[in-house]
């Protein structure tokens, strides 16, 4: 794991020559992807938001006019059930006195009376044998014939759509009869209530029998399939209308509303030209961030061969700590990058930098150098301490490394023992070359380590086919020990796990005793953290085991294997 914390490395010591050579340049097919890649990012990053914007522009258009349609058919209903009421209750007024005869005089006069005091009935008449005999218009002698009734509503009325009288012979009206007592409404009353530029359809008609009671348009037949078995209401749309079916479960009647999909479109248009524009900008923002995080990232290359070139990377190493003693048994050596005005490059920007440019190696062999001249003076005055040395998967798919490690032993004051490697779980994707070059780099006598674990794709057979000593835990699980968090009990698998494969378990990212006390009791034998120190450099280290030596703290342990 790579932190950041930066000082130049004390760079007088023994001088070692370049672990590895000049760095291997990308292919011109992988830049020619990349250039593909940041213009597909380009057109995505800009045509993301404006998408966006004109999706949420259809999306409220629609939302907006199927509530707009759906008050039209609620509206509708509405009407149907006031008329309804006034039906009754000239019924009831009819029926609730006794006359001479079904059309007497002072029947027709009440007929009359009820008629004017009506807003919604335009007759009130009397019907026998299906025929009007009289009606608050009259005494209609033999009486017009209006044909059977074609359903009973749910309070008892026996309904008859579309029925011309002779005084009216071109309007259709919906008669209404109860025991001989009629109501006469025009249909366009249901529906005169709905006045709108694009001219919806709307209606009510009868269920379950589908009779079309006031309708001002058109209702198709498989609108009705749409409904819910459980009623309730149905939106959709139809071709070129926007639907709604609003049932009624008191009067068993559906109404329905349909206007055409174009006023849809022409408040989609409007809104699109208010909010694509918007969306225009923040992809413009977008793409000038992500423009200029590339410039940066791919301009960090060309900087980085400068910088190797003039000794800006330098060591900073963080220690590993002994969880039972305390004590200091080995560190972790961390590359730093200062540029000359003091500007510190993160490691989280310039390690993947290295990793895209083909780089990382020449990193590796910078890292390589700087432990041959700053360990000889660590190892000679605590010659059991132990650093380790961070690999990459580039450095792990090829032999080159082992190479160089051997030549690192061979230096004066530098043993096997005294160095161990750390593998990321991600770089083990290269399993045969990852397999070797692990094996072999453990037959020179220097340990393996696989960090960051629990981040990566290794399962328990699948760790068994490399030779590593032990497992460096991922902060981002032993933040979680102890709590309530869903991956809490992710470390404690992985110590089992070691503990399967005899391995040792360094916890790494360390930074409250709580959590040190948690892994010690579970049988973890090493934690690095903030806890016990932050990375430092090479002069900071060796004063700080030296201190411990002399016995004013804790010394490190003889041995750490």
């Amino acid at each position: 794991m790579r932190v950041t914390l930066h000082s130049r490395a004390d760079r007088h010591g023994l001088h070692c020559h370049r672990a590895i050579g000049s760095a291997r340049r990308a292919p011109e097919s992988i830049e020619a992807v990349k250039r593909i890649r940041i213009v597909l990012a380009a057109i995505l990053v800009f045509s993301i938001p404006v998408a966006a914007s004109l999706y949420l522009a259809r999306h409220i258009a629609r939302s907006t006019e199927f509530e707009r349609v759906e008050q039209l058919a609620r509206a509708v209903l509405a009407r149907t059930a006031t008329i309804a009421l006034q039906s009754q209750e000239a019924t009831q007024r009819l029926q609730g006195r006794t006359f001479e005869s079904p059309c007497s005089p002072e029947k027709l006069a009440l007929m009359w009376a009820i008629d004017l005091g009506s807003s919604y009935l335009q007759a009130v008449g009397y019907i026998q044998d299906d025929r009007l005999k009289c009606s608050s218009l009259g005494d209609h002698g033999e009486g017009i014939p209006l044909g059977p009734a074609r359903f009973v509503s749910v309070i008892g009325d026996s309904i008859r759509p579309q029925v011309r009288l002779p005084m009216v012979p071109d309007t259709d009206l919906l008669i209404a009869e109860r025991n001989g007592t009629a109501t006469v409404v025009h249909p366009e009353l249901f529906t005169d209530l709905v006045q709108s530029t694009d001219n919806p359809w709307v209606g009510v008609v009868s269920l379950p029998d589908r009779v079309p009671l006031a309708v001002r348009g058109d209702f198709r037949p498989a609108w009705h399939e749409r409904l819910p078995p459980e009623g309730g209401t149905a939106r959709f749309v139809d071709g070129d209308r926007i639907v709604v079916l609003h049932r009624s479960a008191d009067w068993k009647l559906l109404a329905f509303a349909a206007a055409p999909v174009l006023r849809e479109e022409k408040r989609m248009t409007a809104l699109a030209w208010t909010l694509a524009p918007l969306g225009a900008v923040v992809g413009l923002l977008l793409w000038l961030a992500l423009l200029s995080h590339m410039r940066a990232t791919r301009s960090l290359p060309v900087v980085m061969r400068a910088a190797l070139a003039d000794d800006e990377f330098f060591l900073e190493y963080q220690p590993i700590v002994d969880l039972d003693s305390g004590r200091w048994v080995s560190a972790e050596a961390l590359i730093r990058w200062k540029r000359p005005d003091g500007t510190l490059i993160r490691p989280d920007l310039f390690i993947p930098a290295a990793e895209d440019s083909g780089l990382i190696q020449r990193i590796t062999e910078r890292v390589l150098e700087l432990v041959c001249a700053e360990a000889p003076a660590l190892f000679a005055r605590h010659p059991q301490f132990r650093l380790s040395i961070n690999l990459s998967a580039a450095d792990l798919a090829t032999g080159l490394v082992v190479h160089r490690l051997r030549e690192l032993t061979n230096q004066p004051g530098i043993e096997p023992h005294n160095l161990a490697v750390e593998a990321t779980e991600r770089g083990l994707l290269a399993v045969d070359a990852t397999r070797r070059v692990l094996a072999d780099i453990r037959a020179l006598g220097i340990r393996a380590a696989i960090d960051d674990f629990g981040t990566g794709y290794s399962g328990l057979s699948y760790l068994g086919t490399f030779e590593v000593d032990s497992l460096k835990i991922d902060k981002a699980f032993i933040d979680t020990v102890g709590t309530d968090a869903p991956t809490s009990d992710v470390a404690v698998h992985i110590i089992e796990m070691a503990k399967t494969l005899r391995l040792d378990v360094v916890a790494e990212g360390i930074e409250h005793p709580e959590q040190a006390e948690f892994l010690r009791g579970r049988g973890v034998r090493y934690g690095q953290g903030w806890l016990f120190a932050k990375s430092m450099p090479m002069p900071a280290l060796l004063a700080a085991l030296d201190s411990a030596a002399d016995g004013s703290a804790g010394g490190p342990v003889t041995s750490v294997e």
